[in-house]
């Protein structure tokens, strides 16, 4: 009986580990599954296929990153350019410090164009009380403020409707 951790993709509530969790323990060779939400990882115990997981989890609509046999304490090059004592599993956790910063650095960008062009839909539905804005015709306004919140809906709302 071995015991494997995955890494999933794409999960953003409670119901996706257990939706996550039901699909992996339906796999043929799963003794038991656990999916931890926080972490983003999944533990199987049992014989299973790393093929049958995978197909398990992407059945469900969420990504899997397979484990990494460990190979022995050896020099790696990390992505920064330093070198690094240790085995696969070493520089899987380091990869995966770096893919969680990059997600982060992105939500953040995210929140802060939202915030803008949210800032300035919101002056513009006052329009009527600001002088300067006052004199433009209120259609205008409304396919101005069209265009400028349709990338709030679309690009910083996708992984939540997609969720």
């Amino acid at each position: 009986m071995e015991k494997k951790t995955y890494n999933i993709k794409g999960m953003s509530c409670a119901s996706c580990a257990v939706k996550i969790e039901k699909a992996l323990s339906k796999t043929a060779g799963v003794e038991k599954a656990v999916v931890n939400l926080f972490t983003q990882k999944a533990t199987v115990t049992g014989d299973v296929k790393d093929e049958d997981v995978k197909k398990a989890v992407e059945s469900v609509g969420y990504e899997v990153e397979m484990p990494h046999e460990d190979m022995g304490h050896t020099m790696h090059r990390m992505p920064s350019g330093e070198m690094m004592e240790g085995g696969s599993h070493d520089m899987h956790a380091e990869h995966a410090k770096l893919g969680s910063a990059k997600e982060i650095r992105t939500l953040r960008n995210k929140f802060f164009f939202g915030t803008v062009l949210s800032i300035i839909v919101l002056a513009l539905t006052y329009a009527i009380y600001i002088p300067l804005l006052k004199t433009i015709n209120s259609q205008v306004l409304n396919y101005v403020m069209l265009f400028l919140s349709t990338p709030v809906q679309i690009w910083l709302g996708w992984q939540f409707y997609k969720g």
